[in-house]
């Protein structure tokens, strides 16, 4: 039994209420794979986790203070996306990451469920997720995968978020 069915098992074992979440998924890096990997993990650990589809968006960056900070709320139409991501970057002049010679798309996606953990729980557990896939918080622009908790019951975070265009469009689908 893997690490995240534990926690589910005792999460449930010791709930008296089960809390309705929504959690973006991200990834610019090995795009498909990490969310594939972040579905599985989130339906070991979430009770009726259902997702929404995909949806690719452009990174867009803006330097400060030395430091390259990744908005990934611009998003690529079905032309744009079958572009390669390096024609993408010089044709809409978008500053981002650079791996390989190449400009990342965001791949997105939407997570509904319920869990019994209390949101700084969850959030930890979603932190140690990322981390199981390879995320790091330097500064080279790789985003193995991000998890971030939208909502849990009634509580709404990422404020931000809640304003891009991919988040509207894809919480229709929830």
């Amino acid at each position: 039994m893997d690490f995240c069915s534990l926690i589910r098992i005792f999460a449930i074992v010791m709930a008296q209420k089960l809390h309705h979440i929504i959690i973006s998924l991200a990834s610019n890096f090995n795009q498909e794979a990490n969310l594939e990997a972040a579905r599985t993990a989130l339906t070991q650990l979430l009770t009726e986790a259902h997702f929404t589809s995909a949806k690719w968006t452009k990174p867009f960056g803006v330097i400060e203070h030395g430091t390259l900070n990744i908005d990934h709320s611009l998003e690529a139409t079905p032309f744009e996306s079958k572009l390669s991501s390096l024609d993408q970057c010089s044709m809409f002049n978008v500053q981002c990451s650079m791996f390989n010679g190449q400009c990342s798309m965001y791949l997105n996606q939407l997570c509904q469920g319920t869990t019994a953990f209390g949101p700084n729980l969850l959030s930890e557990v979603l932190k140690e997720t990322e981390k199981r896939q390879g995320r790091t918080h330097n500064e080279d622009g790789i985003v193995t995968l991000d998890l971030d908790l939208l909502q849990y019951d009634d509580q709404r975070f990422h404020h931000r978020d809640w304003e891009r265009s991919y988040v509207k469009d894809l919480i229709n689908e929830l």
